[in-house]
């Protein structure tokens, strides 16, 4: 079991954020993949294509961020480039893996076509209007514009989502004390914030949720102020 220690009085609980047992980890996303056939069944809806990134990676595993899962009864395919091969074939397992070389719904119509899928729903509050456009091009069967379907069921929580939230709380608490140290005047703001994001990632943590808020001074009160270059003042 691994122990970070942030500094001399400050221990991150013994479990790191990203490096999970594969198998717990398959076993989440086949309990996902489960639930959301439930859902499509539901809807009398024969496949999903999930493109919202954060939705990919809550149901497949890939991170990758340029994915397309196309989710049916029997099946999940996953469609990546060749840059995201191997990290598809690391991350999504349980996925059968379709690489395409330059538009993914050539594929996609290959695949519908062959397992005869007849409508597809689509994420309507994601896909652009010209994607549209291509997939009404490429797909023989009917498209179906679907709402929500993935996020209700990111809405509840499984236990190693609770385990992440709980050790991003403490890796976040543990980086503001140290930053209280670090800060003095005559540092900038984007100083201040890359101390804070450097901290943050060195000790377990992934990509940040948005960008980080440093404001000092009058602009103190900016609520999602972005670090410039301006100084820090004493007082």
């Amino acid at each position: 079991m691994k122990k970070f220690m942030y500094n001399s009085d400050f221990r991150l609980p013994a479990s790191d954020i990203y490096l999970r047992k594969a198998g717990q980890m398959t076993a989440n996303y086949q309990k996902r993949l489960s639930n959301l056939r439930h859902i499509l069944e539901h809807q009398q809806l024969e496949a999903l294509l999930v493109s919202r990134p954060e939705n990919v990676f809550y149901i497949s595993g890939f991170s990758g961020g340029e994915g397309q899962l196309l989710v049916t009864q029997q099946e999940s395919y996953l469609f990546a480039d060749g840059r995201y091969k191997e990290q598809a074939l690391q991350e999504a397992s349980h996925c059968e893996f379709i690489l395409y070389k330059r538009y993914f719904t050539k594929a996609l119509a290959e695949v519908t076509e062959s397992q005869g899928i007849g409508e597809i729903g689509f994420e309507k509050d994601f896909i652009t209007y010209r994607q549209w456009e291509m997939l009404q091009d490429a797909v023989a069967g009917e498209l179906l514009p679907v709402q929500d379907l993935v996020e209700k069921l990111r809405l509840v929580k499984d236990e190693s989502e609770i385990d992440l939230i709980r050790e991003a709380g403490v890796i976040t608490a543990s980086a503001f004390r140290y930053l209280l140290g670090e800060i003095h005047p005559g540092q900038s703001e984007q100083q201040v914030a890359g101390i804070l994001e450097y901290y943050m990632r060195s000790h377990g943590s992934g990509h940040l949720a948005f960008e980080t808020i440093a404001a000092s001074g009058e602009r103190g009160a900016l609520p999602h102020g972005s670090a410039t270059e301006k100084k820090i003042k004493a007082g």
